[in-house]
């Protein structure tokens, strides 16, 4: 348990390092708009080794000419982290925070993508909430 606590910590120190937030607007397919759309989300890391640790959480991202800017929060007590990305056509791109870059697919609202930490290995796979909230 101690060492699952050491990885996670490890993990979303070096993948979630807050700062100032990224500049730049956001954006999806077809224009502004000032709508979030929300996402739960499952951030999974295998370490080549059988290691396997599984974080949830919560994607709120916005759209504006292609271009995404939103939050990234783990649920319980994680902070806010900027998120920045792009869409086209059905391939998608993500930056968490400082330096963890994701790409992947859209497809039917459900965003499926694979980077890398380290030498770790993440998934990531955010599903879309049916609510969403005028700013």
């Amino acid at each position: 348990m101690n060492d699952h606590r050491a990885l996670s910590a490890a993990l979303l120190a070096a993948a979630f390092v807050t700062g100032s937030a990224a500049a730049g607007s956001a954006t999806t397919k077809g224009g502004p708009d000032q709508t979030y759309m929300y996402y739960d989300t499952q951030l999974r890391q295998t370490d080549g080794v059988g290691f396997r640790a599984d974080f949830t959480g919560t994607l709120q991202l916005r759209g504006d000419h292609g271009y995404l800017t939103g939050y990234y929060r783990r649920y319980g007590d994680g902070p806010f982290v900027p998120v920045t990305g792009g869409v086209q056509g059905d391939r998608v791109w993500l930056d968490i925070g400082r330096g963890f870059h994701l790409a992947g697919t859209e497809r039917n609202g459900v965003i499926d993508a694979g980077g890398l930490v380290g030498t770790s290995d993440v998934t990531f796979h955010a599903t879309p909430r049916t609510e969403t909230i005028a700013r």
